[in-house]
């Protein structure tokens, strides 16, 4: 008769483990959902931030907001809006990443910006920013 190996019903902690457990199996629950599995939280919060924003008066009082000082409509077109642009962050294969600041004021970066959504909309606004 050929020699038997033991299988042992335990961890190395000295839990027992689950009759029929793969090991496989078990180092994948610590790894996380799949990738493009919609976070939970992320989509409750969404949701509560967007009914938060509808209940302090939705798109009118964003406008009404911005059109209050030249300091709302800056904040509105550099740190609101650009969070909307589809943005791709590539480099050309061997050439390492570069991250350059562009020193621009308040209208020159409303003209690119409204460079931008005109070629958006003229391409369907299916295209993304490259950087």
């Amino acid at each position: 008769m050929g020699e038997e190996r033991a299988i042992s019903n335990q961890h190395s902690d000295g839990r027992k483990t689950k009759r029929g457990t793969n090991p496989a199996s078990i180092a994948n629950l610590t790894r996380g959902s799949r990738k493009g599995i919609p976070n939970k939280v992320t989509a409750e919060a969404k949701e509560v931030i967007a009914e938060a924003a509808q209940g302090l008066g939705g798109v009118e009082r964003l406008i009404d907001w911005a059109k209050e000082s030249p300091e709302n409509e800056t904040k509105f077109w550099a740190t609101i809006y650009p969070r909307l642009i589809p943005v791709t962050v590539a480099n050309a294969p061997g050439e390492s990443f570069r991250v350059t600041q562009a020193d621009e004021d308040a209208s020159t970066f409303r003209s690119r910006i409204s460079t931008l959504i005109a070629t958006g909309a003229a391409s369907g606004g299916t295209g993304s920013t490259e950087h």
